[in-house]
């Protein structure tokens, strides 16, 4: 409860967005799919660094 809550008031912030990760227990590999799916930024799990900087650009 108090995690949606956080969630909608971070949501009304203008240069904030906010994803919910459904899927706690993956593999690596499977951390970045759903990361990268959720905010449309393609990731790769042996690019940490440019997989970083393309989602914080994002």
């Amino acid at each position: 409860m108090v995690l949606r809550l956080l969630a909608e008031r971070l949501s009304r912030l203008p240069d904030l967005t906010v994803g919910a990760i459904h899927h706690l227990q993956s593999n690596l590999a499977d951390f970045y799919r759903e990361l990268g799916d959720i905010f449309a930024v393609s990731l790769r799990p042996g690019n940490r660094w440019g997989s970083f900087k393309a989602l914080r650009e994002r």
